[in-house]
């Protein structure tokens, strides 16, 4: 990451001594099994969400509705979102060499 000047940007380290008075309401901490979602106003912990979550889902912003001890607030899409290969380009059009 960089500055507007394009020198490069300081890490900023978000402590629980300095967390209230950067104005963060959200937190977030990366695991292997997912992403840990914590509602820095209520709670200390968050419940994780799978990485494999549904990027269709509804998902709470109401950060009482994130305690670590149910399941994350998230209502999956009516209908799932679909996976499909992607297909192989078609080739280009061979051109005509003109030769002189």
């Amino acid at each position: 990451m960089f500055n507007v000047d394009g020198t490069p940007a300081k890490p900023i380290p978000v402590t629980d001594a300095n967390a209230d008075a950067m104005g963060l309401e959200w937190g977030y901490v990366l695991h292997d099994h997912g992403i840990e979602v914590i509602a820095l106003t209520w709670y200390d912990v968050g419940p994780i969400v799978p990485w494999d979550t549904d990027p269709l889902s509804r998902i709470s912003g109401t950060p009482s509705l994130w305690d670590s001890n149910r399941p994350a607030p998230i209502q999956a899409p009516a209908a799932p979102l679909k996976v499909t290969k992607p297909v192989a380009p078609a080739p280009a059009p061979a051109r005509s060499r003109s030769t002189l």
